[in-house]
């Protein structure tokens, strides 16, 4: 499977499972939705307020994981990588997605809103019996 494969399949499955290390090195994972606007591995991005949990972890220790599991295909994807954030509405404008308005109806404008991009290293995935690992520059 292609990169740009698995991109359109996450872009399908739309929500995945972000694991992140806290301060004490244990691991927390939560749903998140995933804003994915090109066909691009390196063009995952995720918002949440910048005093949530999440974010200090990543302040911590900028490591990230990304599990999807696209339901009634059998494909699972695992995508790893560091973390970059802002917290300028500038920046965040262009990867809004309409569907985060349930949340922030005032969109990237919102007092205290920040925005994960996932710099990927790798991804992996499982599908039809295979397993394979894309590595990233």
């Amino acid at each position: 499977m292609t990169v740009k494969e698995l991109a359109q399949h996450i872009r399908r499955i739309d929500c995945c499972m972000m694991t992140t290390l806290d301060a004490d090195g244990n691991f927390r994972s939560r749903p998140m939705l995933t804003i994915l606007k090109e066909d691009d591995l390196n063009n995952l991005h995720f918002f949440c307020m910048k005093d949530s949990q999440k974010i200090r972890d990543l302040m911590a220790n900028a490591a990230i994981s990304l599990t999807y599991q696209e339901p009634g295909s059998g494909l699972y994807i695992q995508v790893y990588g560091k973390a970059e954030l802002t917290g300028e509405p500038a920046q965040m404008r262009p990867y809004w997605d309409k569907k985060l308005n349930v949340w922030w109806p005032r969109e990237a404008d919102t007092e205290g809103i920040s925005m994960i991009s996932v710099k990927t290293q790798w991804v992996r995935y499982w599908f039809e019996g295979k397993n394979e690992v894309i590595r990233f520059a």
